[in-house]
């Protein structure tokens, strides 16, 4: 979803029917080590971009939400290996088909 269409989303619920996770990165630490081999100078400045976008929207998204009067849990990035579709089954017991995104929001709410 968008940012508004999330922030819609979420509100349209009592703030006593759901709880919150949101994916929230440090905006101390790098999110790529600069050893890494990121050749050209436009990928590197558009993953900055792309990182300081969703740093901010994570941190407006749990201050609105929070403000609202939800639960809202700030979570780190997990570090660990993203799990497999496999993998995801076994944990969350979900059978359906799922993308690497709906994964990895799985995993923040099951590996807390």
């Amino acid at each position: 979803l968008t940012f508004w269409a999330t922030h819609d989303r979420v509100t349209s619920f009592a703030t006593d029917a759901v709880e919150i996770f949101i994916e929230n990165p440090d905006s101390k630490r790098a999110m790529y080590e600069r050893t890494e081999q990121v050749r050209e100078q436009r990928m590197r400045e558009r993953m900055a971009t792309n990182i300081g976008s969703n740093r901010r929207e994570a941190s407006l998204l749990i201050e609105r939400f929070k403000a609202h009067g939800y639960n809202v849990n700030s979570v780190r990035p997990i570090r660990a290996r993203k799990w497999t579709a496999d993998q995801f089954t076994r944990y969350t017991g979900y059978k359906g088909r799922t993308s690497q995104h709906v994964r990895d929001a799985g995993r923040l709410v099951f590996v807390m």
